[in-house]
């Protein structure tokens, strides 16, 4: 079955999750809490910047992304809802859109476009829909966060020097420097790690 097929098989949430939401989350989620989420799940990086277990970082915007959540994390909140993290294909599938078009990769503009949002720095002040809502009704997919997919480890890690190990990594087009540096991240990463400018969104599976 194709990426584009797999893709229009499921809904992927409009937005990130935001800052209020896991917010809530943890409130009935003891267990996922900075103080008591075991390290073998979020490591101690994992939402350092919170003044404590239940309060966001001291300015943050609650409807700005959360980041500082481990894969571990991001997916039992999905979970809770019923739903899933996307998977690499699906979303990038997804991030290949525009406002009017399902692939807009081609278009060198689209590219440009993609790479002065990615130099943006994270902040957790910009909240979630500042973004382009793409043909298919999503925001925020560039440039707003990094986010978590449910088998970012499908990518092949990442040499020293930038090189790729292996055959796996999942950008076929050399040209595309944009999800390169999508791979480049997904390879660096493991699934306890909690980044500052990582964050995540769900997806909804159809009943098999």
């Amino acid at each position: 079955m194709s990426a584009l097929i797999l893709f229009l098989l499921l809904q992927l949430d409009p937005y990130p999750v935001t800052i209020r939401q896991f917010q809530a989350f943890l409130r009935d989620h003891s267990e996922w809490r900075r103080s008591e989420v075991k390290r073998i799940w979020a490591d101690e990086r994992y939402l350092l910047d919170w003044t404590d277990d239940l309060t966001p970082p001291a300015g943050a915007n609650p409807a700005a992304p959360v980041t500082q959540v481990s894969w571990f994390a991001a997916q039992a909140y999905c979970e809770i809802q019923g739903k899933t993290l996307p998977t690499v294909a699906e979303w990038e599938t997804a991030a290949k859109a525009d406002e009017t078009r399902r692939d807009a990769t081609g278009d060198p503009a689209f590219t440009a476009r993609i790479l002065t949002a990615y130099g943006r720095p994270a902040t957790h002040r910009n909240a979630v829909g500042g973004g382009f809502r793409t043909v298919d009704g999503l925001y925020d997919l560039h440039g707003l966060v990094w986010e978590w997919t449910l088998d970012f480890n499908s990518v092949a890690p990442i040499e020293a020097d930038g090189r790729f190990c292996g055959a796996g990594a999942g950008g076929s087009d050399p040209s595309d420097y944009a999800r390169f540096l999508r791979d480049a991240l997904r390879g660096s990463l493991k699934p306890n790690h909690s980044v500052t400018s990582v964050g995540f969104r769900c997806a909804k599976r159809p009943a098999s």
